[in-house]
């Protein structure tokens, strides 16, 4: 799944890639557990704060507690994404948006608690090798 969202998003770039050049984008994989206890005063507490991620993708399950927000068009508004049973989020990171030359735009997110029911969250990061170079393509 993530080799066919890299591929599309290069191909609406216009540009032509080397299937083995494309794979370095998302040849390192991490998995990430996220626990997030419920707190009395969530407006208080920050779950994950504002960050994006540094990877080509993130594919996020999240649980139906949610939580999570993304930032609208770069303005200061926080749009939640509620949970969907059985839907997977997808981020795009800063390494496709380096590619890309800012074409696409990696996707600021956080995480916040709720006063009553634990969360808990399943990331996968794509990402290439620390040794390779990124830059936008031509």
């Amino acid at each position: 799944m993530v080799r066919d969202i890299v591929e599309v998003l290069i191909e609406n770039l216009g540009v032509k890639l080397e299937e083995s050049r494309i794979e370095v984008l998302y040849s390192m994989k991490q998995i990430q557990l996220n626990y997030y206890p419920p707190c009395p005063n969530p407006d208080l507490t920050v779950g994950v704060g504002r960050h994006s991620d540094i990877g080509a993708i993130t594919v996020l399950l999240q649980d139906d507690i949610g939580g999570l927000y993304a930032k609208h068009n770069n303005d200061e508004e926080w749009l939640e994404i509620p949970p969907i049973p059985g839907a997977l989020v997808i981020f795009i990171g800063d390494t496709i948006e380096i590619l890309s030359n800012g074409k696409y735009k990696s996707a600021e997110h956080r995480v916040r608690t709720t006063s009553t029911k634990s969360r808990v969250s399943v990331a996968l990061f794509y990402f290439p090798k620390p040794t390779e170079k990124i830059g936008p393509l031509e």
